[in-house]
Order: C-alpha cells, then sequence, then structure tokens
C-alpha cells in the first residue's frame, strides 16, 4: 500500500473586497508556485490571461522572462514548492493576478495532514462568492 500524501489545507482570501471572497483546497505539500498558480485559475474563473507573481518574505516568483535578472524577480515558478515556504500554521503567501486590475490574494496554511490518500487532491473544500470577473 503506498505511503499516505502529505497534504496542506490552505485559506484563500481576495484582499481589498467586501463582502469576503475565499477558498480552502487541500493540496499536496510538494505542489509548486506554478501549480498553485493553476489552481487558483480554475478556483476564480480565470482564463490565465495575464502575468501573476508570488511575494513571500520580500522576494517576487513569476514565470520565467527575459528581463527578470534586470528587475531582480526570481522567475522559479515552476520549481518552487509550497513545502519550503509555508512551514507552519498561519504561514502566508501573496499572490498576485493581472497587474493592471491588481486582484491580490493572500494564501494562508491553516493545516497540514498525513493521512490522505495519494491521487485524490487537489481538492476543494469551501468558499463564498464568485471571484471577479476576468477584465474587471
Amino acid at each position: 500500500m503506498p505511503k499516505a500524501a502529505r497534504a496542506f489545507l490552505l485559506h484563500l482570501e481576495l484582499r481589498e473586497i467586501q463582502p469576503p471572497v475565499w477558498r480552502q483546497i487541500v493540496v499536496p505539500s510538494q505542489t509548486t508556485l506554478a501549480q498553485l498558480h493553476r489552481m487558483i485559475q480554475v478556483l476564480m474563473g480565470w482564463y490565465n490571461y495575464h502575468l501573476y507573481a508570488f511575494r513571500i518574505g520580500g522576494v517576487e516568483y513569476s514565470p520565467p522572462n527575459a528581463d527578470d535578472e534586470f528587475y531582480g524577480v526570481k522567475p522559479e515558478s515552476v520549481r518552487t514548492r509550497i513545502s519550503s515556504h509555508l512551514t507552519r500554521s498561519g504561514s502566508h503567501i501573496d499572490y498576485e493576478y493581472d497587474f493592471g486590475d491588481g486582484w491580490q490574494i493572500r494564501i494562508t496554511l491553516k493545516r497540514a495532514f498525513d493521512d490522505l490518500p495519494p491521487g485524490a487532491l487537489p481538492m476543494c473544500v469551501g468558499g463564498q462568492r464568485h471571484g471577479p470577473l476576468e477584465d474587471s
């Protein structure tokens, strides 16, 4: 029997919007930032038309771009795993999508699990309200 996958319960909340728009998801702890980006796109009903960035401890992670070194951006979202930064309950990372509209989401680790079967993740386990429309 395969070993149970380590997983995280994450709370995602769209910032600066009332009433709150939020989701709770369970994901493998080895999820990369790029994979988490794709999950957020589905959860919010967006179409991945725009650039995005994760901000963690003053460092920005985004998809690879030719100007990254000049601007001090780390194009490591493909390799960087959330478990490297979400190390205890309450720790968080920030995500921004569509720099023109500036949708910002705070991603907070609520809980880590060791007892979930492999192959069942990711899954959305809660949420409220629709995400804002693309380009709005």
